[in-house]
């Protein structure tokens, strides 16, 4: 989740506003914003929680690069450079909102112990990945009935039935890569024998 996630951030700020579980206001010392006038600048407290949400949402994309239990979710992380600009651009994007962003996206500038803030938090996200990691899958067997059938109990009929949908779509991929190469082939061939056989007028 990347500009979207910015997207859904924005949204969740007014739902923000009635939940009793914030005290936000309380641990940095900041005025919570609740009960303002409709149109009074953007809080704090708001944006503190809007970047930490999009700071968390970026660093769980690092942790969803790997899905089967892999510790380390850096490694090879340099290798894919639309990721990477992405992760770059994402946070960018944030420091540009948060900072300049102002009222049209409901933010007013943080400070830098805030921001250390909301870094902490965001890189939690990280650490709360190793403990998820070190919980083995078979603890969560119990979700399997809520879950349906899966892969394993699928009976023959339709592993077949799938199994001949992906050899249908391979021959009518090969089939139309054939009448592709065709056509290209008949034009070359067309081109050539113009050059051949038709005088060169330009001279």
């Amino acid at each position: 989740m990347t500009f979207p996630g910015l997207t859904l951030a924005t949204l969740l700020l007014p739902a923000q506003r009635h939940s009793p579980y914030n005290h936000g206001e309380v641990l940095f010392g900041i005025d919570s914003g609740r009960n303002a006038p409709l149109h009074s600048p953007p809080s704090e407290h708001y944006t503190i929680i809007f970047n930490s949400f999009v700071l968390m949402q970026l660093c769980n994309e690092i942790n969803a690069r790997k899905i089967h239990g892999e510790r380390n979710v850096f490694e090879g992380i340099h290798t894919n450079l639309i990721f990477c600009s992405i992760v770059i651009g994402t946070f960018a994007s944030q420091v540009l909102i948060v900072q300049f962003g102002g009222k049209p996206f409901n933010c007013t500038p943080l400070n830098i112990e805030q921001w250390l803030w909301c870094l902490m938090l965001g890189i939690g996200e990280l650490l709360w990945g190793q403990v998820i990691a070190l919980i083995p899958a078979s603890r969560f067997t119990f979700l399997e009935a809520r879950l349906g059938r899966q892969k394993d109990d699928l009976d023959d009929e339709e592993l077949a039935e799938d199994e001949e949908e992906i050899d249908h779509a391979e021959r009518e991929l090969r089939r139309g890569q054939i009448l592709w190469f065709r056509g290209l082939n008949r034009i070359q061939t067309q081109v050539n024998l113009r050059n051949k056989y038709v005088p060169d007028r330009s001279l």
